[in-house]
């Protein structure tokens, strides 16, 4: 890639220009994600191969847009891919090599070869050897769309694991609005009270607040930090779902996996990039307890 680097703001999915330029990240593709939403994704230039993986799930979207279409059983060859984490593809960043992978969800629109977009979320989760840093709008481990609620307790298993057994430290960024649920706050605290009763357990959350006033209290669905991302010492994480499982189960998504090939970094690398953003986040007014 000539250039792979963080651009805050444009669509919700995923962009793919002539098959070597994409855009992956968290906005919706309209006015108010453009002008009152706090959005993050991640712009490539010149990335052919990557391009040309994106443009294999764009093109699983474009065939079920028919409205005849069905979901195959099985999805054909030209939809597959030979990049996952047995076979990383290598990309350059400002002079660094990295591997990368192209995740998706539901489990349904994953075809093969391809990694499932919670399989790529868990081993981010686990290969952490000291810290997980994580902005999303929503966290809760349930299935909460559906007329029966379901536990689904995946990555919050996961983050605990980490922290409990590895002792990583983790940081949750999670976003507070007007449609927030309070129960929301309960899950968090159950994590959080887990660094008062055990040694070594560190596990923090803070809730990111965007400024609100009377006429912008007016547009709906608005004034949020709708951000989806994780980075870790060693791997960086940019996708487009909440962190709740309706999103991994019923909802079509796309995440973004990338570790340097070798231990140097490179400060204008991705993952510092992204690291940087979150610790601007982390420390600013607008983060704090609820």
């Amino acid at each position: 890639c000539d250039t792979l680097g963080l651009f805050i703001v444009i669509v919700r999915v995923v962009w793919v220009v002539d098959n070597k330029h994409f855009y992956l990240g968290s906005a919706n593709m309209d006015w108010r994600s453009l002008t009152q939403v706090k959005e993050l994704g991640v712009l490539g230039i010149n990335c052919k191969t990557l391009s040309e993986d994106f443009m294999k799930i764009f093109n699983e979207y474009w065939y079920l847009g028919n409205q005849t279409a069905n979901i195959p059983k099985e999805w054909p060859k030209e939809y597959s891919t030979n990049f996952n984490f047995a076979n990383p593809m290598i990309v350059n960043s400002s002079g660094n090599n990295l591997h990368a992978v192209v995740s998706s969800s539901p489990p349904p629109l994953t075809s093969a070869g391809r990694v499932d977009d919670l399989e790529c979320i868990l081993k981010t989760i686990n290969d952490a050897k000291s810290f997980v840093y994580v902005a999303v709008m929503d966290y809760y481990p349930l299935i909460m769309y559906t007329e029966n609620m379901r536990y689904w307790p995946f990555i919050d298993d996961a983050l605990r694991k980490v922290a409990i057994e590895n002792k990583v430290k983790i940081k949750l960024l999670i976003s507070w609005w007007r449609y927030s649920s309070k129960s929301e706050n309960y899950f968090l605290k159950s994590l959080t009270d887990l660094t008062k009763s055990l040694k070594g357990v560190d596990i923090q959350v803070r809730r990111f607040i965007v400024p609100i006033n009377q006429d912008q209290l007016k547009i709906p669905h608005s004034r949020v930090n709708h951000n989806k991302y994780m980075v870790t010492d060693n791997a960086a994480y940019i996708g487009t779902s909440n962190w709740s499982g309706d999103y991994f189960t019923d909802t079509a998504g796309i995440g973004l996996y990338l570790q340097s090939v070798s231990n140097s970094t490179s400060a204008a690398g991705i993952r510092e990039q992204l690291l940087g953003v979150f610790s601007r986040d982390w420390y600013s007014p607008y983060a704090g307890n609820t």
